[in-house]
């Protein structure tokens, strides 16, 4: 995706940050379901977190899509 901005593509960039964010935020959503029904507290631990992990990249795709549409605003 950041190849594809730097040669110009960059009208897709957003959209793809976005999409991914959402992936992101639906793998954190599973993650925390599953670790509602896990049998060991290790296991929900473990879930918790990667659901935390998920939500934090979901964060940062968004974060990004934001300053590459900042970045385009202001080249115009």
């Amino acid at each position: 995706m950041a190849l594809n901005y730097l040669l110009g593509g960059s009208e897709s960039v957003p959209w793809r940050f976005n999409e991914s964010a959402k992936r992101f935020r639906d793998k954190a959503d599973e993650a925390e379901q599953l670790a509602m029904v896990a049998h060991t507290a290790s296991r929900r631990d473990t879930l918790l977190k990667i659901a935390e992990s998920y939500r934090l990249t979901a964060e940062q795709m968004e974060q990004s899509s934001v300053n590459v549409t900042k970045r385009d605003k202001n080249s115009n």
